[in-house]
């Protein structure tokens, strides 16, 4: 009995190992039919620079090393390894079902040239016949990223996207159809997916958690409230797969943020100190970002008080309002979308100009108010104005953001009733707008206190007011 219990593990030892080298030998065999049928699927040339191998336990599996596929003479995706998890019953047949996949270090760049064509397209790209066929299931159960990044870049509009430290780890995942004809409505998931930094345009923020829930076609992601410049921050975005295009609504609010802080992770220089709230609401088709800006819809609000603006003494600047020298329209467009909202959706709009160099001259601001509504990618200001001590200005007008231009744009001097006294209105592009300046007052001259007697009476016996939100003309003046 011992001896036969002896020959019946040699046995299947050594049938163990002779299917072992079988197989492997079938894997090396595998590699150049995989590159060529991945190529063939995906119309982009596909490569293997490293090994196939086979994993046995505790499952089979495919491990590809150094996968990349090539898109105008650099990588649009490339990955360190992939492991493909397979029905062992069908290793050996042209139905292969693949029910988990694990991707480490994965990497996808993509770019939208200066003809508005992304690098994915290819007229080439489709499945071939008699390579990946209907019967080829996916029934993916386990699917984990382990350090993934993502590189975007728009060269017409000159947006980026930067995302790395992508690490996601499944728990509650359900997929099925097949390979050649992937539904997102049949997927459902929950999880969580931990990112290390989020880079887009001069926006940087580090280390994001985001709870992701998918379900008939529609997924939720909401990120875990934290603490971002030193400001308490929650949303919600919901992806809705079953509109075509596609359909994205964003909501986030900011309580107590930091605009120094802020201003410090944009990489400019700091212009405004204090305190702001903000909050976003807007609804966009499409992951063109170009055709996303020109379906967006919503409302973008930035409220604050006691803020300081730094380099600047807008009692000079007013007192010297002929003077280019000190009085730049510029410098106020970038204070009126302050938050990180002006950031994202204006980057052209920065706070690079200001009245002066002096870094010891400050305004104090007593209140801020920027409120906007978007209607197809055009911001229409509604509630937009600041106040000092002594006097009150606000900006009406429009941002196109689809062209990245002003329309009939004014940031004015109001007096009591709401009318212009001083202003500068201009159109054109965010970096060069035209300009034109206009005054009720005559020519401006004296002292400071002179503009101030001034701007305490009417322009004029009657006016028609630019503003009459709500920022309240400073209390006795």
């Amino acid at each position: 009995m011992k001896k036969i219990i002896i020959w019946v593990l040699v046995s299947l030892i050594g049938l163990t190992v002779i299917a072992f080298v079988a197989t492997s030998i079938y894997v090396k065999k595998l590699k150049p039919n995989l590159e060529d049928t991945l190529t063939k699927t995906f119309g982009l040339k596909t490569t293997i620079d490293g090994q196939v191998a086979l994993k046995v336990f505790p499952g089979v599996s495919l491990v590809i090393s150094d996968l990349k596929i090539i898109s105008h003479e650099t990588y649009l995706f490339k990955v360190e390894q992939v492991e493909v998890a397979l029905d062992y019953k069908k290793l050996f047949s042209r139905e292969i079902n693949i029910n988990a996949l694990h991707f480490k270090e994965p990497q996808v760049y993509l770019v939208r040239d200066l003809d508005g064509v992304f690098n994915y397209h290819s007229p080439q790209a489709g499945f071939p016949s008699g390579g990946i066929r209907d019967s080829q299931q996916i029934a993916l159960s386990d699917l984990t990223i382990e350090n993934g990044r993502v590189f975007y870049f728009d060269r017409p509009r000159g947006d980026s996207l930067m995302v790395t430290g992508i690490n996601l780890q499944t728990k509650n995942l359900n997929f099925q159809g097949t390979i050649n004809n992937i539904d997102i409505n049949k997927l459902s998931y929950s999880g969580i997916i931990d990112i290390n930094s989020f880079h887009l345009n001069m926006l940087l923020i580090d280390s994001l958690q985001l709870k992701v829930d998918s379900r008939g076609g529609k997924i939720s992601i909401q990120p875990k409230d934290k603490t971002y410049f030193r400001g308490k921050s929650s949303g919600k975005a919901i992806i809705d797969f079953t509109q075509k295009p596609v359909f994205v609504h964003v909501q986030h609010q900011l309580v107590g943020l930091d605009i120094g802080e802020f201003q410090e992770a944009i990489n400019t220089d700091e212009l405004l100190y204090g305190k702001l709230n903000t909050s976003l609401d807007i609804a966009f088709h499409s992951f063109d970002w170009a055709e996303a800006i020109k379906t967006m819809k919503g409302e973008i609000k930035v409220t604050g008080s006691k803020l300081l603006m730094q380099s600047i003494s807008l009692d000079k600047a007013l007192n010297n309002y002929y003077n280019a020298k000190y009085f730049s329209v510029d410098a106020l467009a970038s204070v009126f979308v302050a938050g990180p909202y002006g950031a994202v959706f204006t980057k052209a709009i920065t706070y690079a100009n200001a009245f002066s160099t002096n870094v010891t001259e400050m305004t104090e601001i007593n209140k801020f108010v920027s409120n906007w509504s978007i209607d197809k990618g055009i911001a229409s200001a509604h509630d937009v104005a600041f106040s000092t001590a002594k006097y009150r200005m606000a900006l009406t007008g429009k941002l196109d953001l689809t062209k990245n231009t002003y329309n009939n744009m004014m940031i004015a001097l109001i007096n009591k009733e709401g009318c212009a006294v001083l202003s500068e209105e201009m159109n054109g592009s965010f970096i060069v707008p035209e300009k034109e300046s206009f005054s009720t007052l005559g020519r401006v001259g004296g002292s400071i206190d002179d503009l101030w007697l001034k701007l305490a009476k009417p322009s004029r016996i009657t006016c028609d007011p630019v503003y009459t939100g709500s920022v309240s003309h400073p209390s006795g003046n």
